[in-house]
């Protein structure tokens, strides 16, 4: 064979593989992202659970994660689902109450000891950048030893963290999606201490290429919320049952008077959302897919669970998913 129709054999190969290489890396570019919610733990309160873990959730866009609230074994649950902390690019934090954030001084001290230098943002309300810079403070002894290397170089704890306060109303890009803000009604507290302006509830709206994702995150009854959500593609909703709350803290802590139950039971009804009140969020934003977390309750059982979604389809006849640690949606 001549050995110019080799070499032209050749370069014609080569030109096929590289239109080939360029065709599929457009067409990789041209196809929307996998969009996924993983409830990393879905237990409220302050009691601890052996079922279920505290608060948190990992939203995948494509190849980035963020994390949205980060309760205590957050880490754990990362891990669990195969996500290593390199990979988390935010965190959002719906209020700083520590079922919500008890996670996040493992994960920043986690990220120091690996040296891990990309830039990592902490997204929160009011409050968020001196809590964070509380649990840098916290971070120095360690930053000190210097791992027990001697002469090793000095790295500073707050070195690539970001952090921003968000206010009401706020909306900005996290990657190829839009997040929106709203001050919710959880820390509905009257004005009438100066401390009270110093808090914030927020819930979130994920607009990602295709989908929308509404987070109430903590939050009582609220119109401005219903607004947001307007139109959700899916509704990821605490929910909390009064009464069985109530019951299984006095069983656990039979020392409670009526006088704090009584407050108790206040507090819940005005900074958290029943079964009542998820269905009518649910059917007044006209959302697609509601899911339930949250569950403050730490003994429900399935007979609850199915109580929940019955009365919740009073108002809302859409589909209605009850959450577990590690589920995906």
């Amino acid at each position: 064979m001549p050995i110019n129709t080799i070499w032209r054999g050749c370069i014609n190969l080569i030109l096929a593989i590289w239109l080939l290489s360029v065709s599929f890396d457009s067409y990789s570019k041209s196809v929307s992202p996998q969009v996924k919610w993983i409830t990393l733990g879905t237990m409220g309160g302050p009691i601890a659970s052996s079922e279920r873990n505290q608060p948190s959730n990992a939203l995948i866009v494509g190849e980035e994660t963020y994390l949205i609230d980060c309760g205590d074994g957050t880490a754990g649950q990362l891990a669990k689902v195969g996500i290593p902390l390199n990979e988390v690019k935010a965190i959002l934090l719906s209020h700083l109450h520590f079922d919500h954030v008890g996670g996040l001084a493992a994960i920043l001290g986690m990220r120091f000891q690996l040296g891990l230098s990309s830039e990592l943002e902490i997204y929160g309300p009011k409050g968020t950048k001196g809590f964070v810079d509380g649990l840098i403070a916290s971070m120095k002894p360690a930053a000190d030893a210097r791992n027990g290397i001697p002469f090793a170089p000095y790295r500073t704890p707050s070195s690539f963290i970001k952090i921003v306060e968000l206010v009401d109303e706020d909306t900005f890009a996290m990657g190829n999606s839009r997040v929106t803000v709203i001050e919710n009604t959880h820390f509905a507290f009257p004005n009438v201490e100066p401390h009270t302006q110093n808090f914030g509830s927020l819930s979130f709206r994920f607009d990602t290429p295709t989908k929308s994702i509404a987070f109430t995150g903590d939050t009582g009854p609220s119109k401005n919320v219903e607004k947001l959500f307007n139109g959700t593609d899916i509704l990821i909703s605490e929910i909390v049952d009064i009464e069985l709350s109530i019951s299984q803290f006095k069983s656990k802590f039979p020392q409670m008077e009526e006088r704090q139950a009584d407050n108790f039971a206040k507090l819940l009804k005005e900074h958290h959302l029943t079964p009542e009140n998820v269905g009518l969020l649910a059917k007044n934003s006209h959302a697609g897919l509601v899911v339930l977390t949250h569950f403050v309750a730490p003994n429900a059982s399935s007979t609850d669970y199915f109580r929940f979604k019955e009365i919740i389809a009073r108002s809302f006849s859409g589909n209605v998913a009850l959450a577990n640690d590690l589920d995906t949606f």
